[in-house]
């Protein structure tokens, strides 16, 4: 097996968003667990803090590369430390995943949306608050999503037995769980052992805000070369301590580790 590249003791798996949608249909035709996690730079450094965290996140069965930081942090450790050299390669569209590198941002709110427009598989939606998990699931089920549930929750250890009854049905392919990091992904870690239907589970953070309209995404163009951080600032200007951390703390951790 290929050695998985790390940043600040995060595995990654380099993939593209179609692998990703094809390593889901997979597990739930072959009846295979796939415990999905999709760090950015928030969650690496909230994970250099927390070991138990860190754990599960090792323990996940496929780690995406969520975040422009993501690409830059596992490029300049690959080698392109020098400017030129780093400039290049993190702009370059030719980047391949055979050089090592990350070539691809796979976020976790494009890789719902798409699994959910193009699949037929059953899914879950637990999660975010009470009108936004309504809300998204009427408008994936006037699209043609198979929504066979859905629950707000919350990832209290009390509720977990319950919770769990009512996700884990034969109906159920595929668990999307938006309750934030790092509580999401302790949650599945916690539970998707002892869901013997559940075959896909995704920790998806803000995406059911994002896609029901809550929450506006950065224009795509702003995403494509890195400013989606600039736009967060200019509309929630109340995100300027985690835009910091991710745009800041984060380059500064990754340069004195490396």
């Amino acid at each position: 097996m290929t050695k998985r590249p790390q940043i600040l003791g995060v595995p990654f798996d380099l993939v593209s968003t179609k692998e990703v949608l094809e390593m889901m249909e997979e597990a739930c035709e072959r009846k295979k667990k796939l415990f999905c996690v999709t760090p950015n730079p928030e969650i690496c450094l909230a994970a250099e803090n927390n070991a138990g965290f860190l754990k599960v996140l090792k323990a996940a069965d496929l780690s995406i590369p969520d975040g422009f930081g993501i690409l830059w942090a596992g490029r300049y450790l690959n080698g392109s430390k020098n400017l030129i050299r780093w400039g290049w390669t993190l702009l370059s569209p030719w980047v391949t995943k055979k050089k090592g590198v990350f070539f691809e941002r796979v976020t976790g709110t494009d890789v719902m949306n798409q699994f959910c427009q193009k699949s037929k598989r059953r899914v879950f939606l637990l999660g975010a608050s009470p009108e936004v998990n309504r809300n998204l699931t009427e408008k994936l089920k006037k699209a043609g999503t198979k929504v066979v549930g859905s629950y707000s929750g919350d990832p209290s250890v009390e509720n977990e037995e319950v919770i769990r009854q009512m996700i884990d049905t034969p109906e159920t392919e595929v668990l999307f769980v938006a309750f934030g990091a790092p509580k999401q992904e302790e949650w599945i870690s916690r539970n998707l052992p002892k869901m013997k239907n559940v075959r896909v589970a995704m920790g998806i953070g803000g995406a059911f805000d994002f896609l029901v309209g809550k929450r506006k995404r950065a224009p795509q163009w702003m995403r494509k070369i890195g400013l989606e951080w600039l736009y967060r600032v200019i509309i929630e200007p109340s995100r300027i301590g985690r835009i910091f951390n991710a745009t800041v703390v984060f380059p500064w951790r990754v340069w004195r580790k490396g």
